[in-house]
């Protein structure tokens, strides 16, 4: 017997035994559930990481922000050799640099990452100053 016929059965019983209406249990549950719910607050993270901060942010990260931010331009080629990147290439998509740094992680990558973000936020405020 699965849970909810399980369920059922002894809601019916226990009605039975206590002299109500199946519907009068059932209206007290969902007054009872509507007041669970307005007092529910949805834990969320103290801590967020590097993907969920710049989820929404249009920007490449390049081999220039790595330089820039001070990081070993060995180091990041090696990580790009290991997660699969084309070293070659010119600048890679914000999506495609996260979900490689969620496999591996690095910290030349995060300094690469959070300069290029930085860049494409002033580059968006000297555009549209009410946008950032």
């Amino acid at each position: 017997m699965d849970w909810a016929t399980r369920t059922r059965l002894l809601l019916h019983r226990d009605c039975k035994q206590v002299g109500v209406d199946e519907t009068t249990v059932r209206a007290i549950f969902a007054e009872y559930v509507k007041e669970l719910q307005k007092n529910f607050r949805r834990e969320t993270p103290t801590i967020l990481g590097l993907d969920e901060i710049y989820r929404g942010y249009d920007c490449t990260v390049s081999l220039d922000d790595a330089r820039d931010s001070g990081s070993c331009k060995a180091g990041i080629l090696s990580w790009c050799e290991q997660v699969g990147i084309d070293p070659c290439r010119e600048a890679l998509p914000l999506s495609e640099a996260l979900e490689a740094f969620s496999h591996k992680p690095l910290t030349e990558v995060r300094l690469a990452v959070k300069h290029a973000v930085r860049r494409h936020r002033r580059a968006v405020r000297q555009t549209n100053p009410r946008a950032a």
